[in-house]
């Protein structure tokens, strides 16, 4: 708990200093108080921050998640526990070895798709 907290209050401080010192200022020298501030500048920095924190900590569940399931359900953990056990280590190592290979090739695509997602993203704010 106290974990979650110190993360969301490290999040909220480095959100509001990616804020837009300009545009503050610029809303400040119209008359703008603090609560017409607030929605204006501070809101959109922060709906931005927020949305690519979501699309990271879901990218990292589904890593999780796959590296997850192919241990546990395709029964690799219990085969490379096994192997451990009565020393063959040669099937331990092709375990370990298609476990990276997957993890590997999953690490590729999300990576190809990041970068797509941002491509798109920044022909988006140029239209």
């Amino acid at each position: 708990m106290v974990r979650v907290g110190l993360m969301l209050t490290k999040l909220t401080t480095e959100i509001l200093e990616s804020v837009n010192q300009e545009t503050i200022a610029s809303l400040r020298s119209s008359g703008a108080n603090f609560l017409q501030i607030l929605p204006l500048a501070v809101t959109g920095f922060a709906r931005e921050s927020t949305r690519a924190l979501g699309f990271y900590s879901l990218d990292q569940t589904f890593r999780y998640t796959i590296f997850i399931g192919a241990l546990g359900g395709l029964g690799l953990g219990q085969v490379l526990i096994d192997s451990i056990r009565v020393y063959i280590f040669q099937t331990v190592s092709a375990v370990v070895i298609l476990t990276s290979v997957a993890l590997s090739l999953i690490q590729f695509a999300s990576n190809a798709s990041s970068r797509e997602r941002d491509n798109n993203a920044r022909l988006l704010t140029l239209k």
